[in-house]
């Protein structure tokens, strides 16, 4: 079932919901806490990996709009971040490649890409373990969707 845009949830927060579910299940090896002070790096270039700065300054108060000392204001924090995303345009993607190597080389390949443009998103994601393939795509607008689902040998 397609939910119009009006009723709040239709395709952007759709898409805004598969992007974070992306984003968790992309690899979340940082929960660890302190206790991984002496952890090995599994690849050390990733040590001297620079940190990205922001392009934007904090707002006035240390919190992005909708949070506070007192809280958070779950719509207007949603309202800012979508501002921030689609930075005025209306549209935005977001890409995520995954690599995982082992001793005899590479185990498994995983893309995935959000792209949102008004009212219509795109979802696409491929992953490659070995010679099985896994590749998915989701389409939709305000009143209409599609999907695509195959699996098989890799290319």
């Amino acid at each position: 079932m397609t939910r119009s845009a009006a009723d709040g949830r239709g395709p952007p927060r759709a898409a805004a919901l598969a992007l974070a579910c992306l984003l968790v299940c992309a690899g979340c090896a940082g929960f660890g806490g302190a206790g991984d002070a002496g952890a090995r790096t599994v690849n050390p270039a990733l040590a001297e990996t620079p940190t990205a700065t922001p392009t934007r300054p904090t707002p006035t108060g240390g919190f992005p709009a909708g949070v506070s000392r007192d809280g958070v204001d779950v719509e207007a924090l949603i309202d800012g971040h979508r501002a921030a995303l689609t930075n005025g345009s209306g549209s935005w993607t977001v890409s995520l490649t995954r690599t995982v190597e082992g001793p005899e080389g590479v185990v498994e390949r995983s893309a995935a890409r959000v792209a949102v443009a008004g009212d219509r998103s795109l979802y696409t994601f491929e992953r490659v373990r070995g010679d099985n393939r896994l590749a998915s795509a989701h389409w939709s607008n305000a009143s209409v969707s599609a999907s695509r689902r195959v699996a098989g040998a890799a290319r």
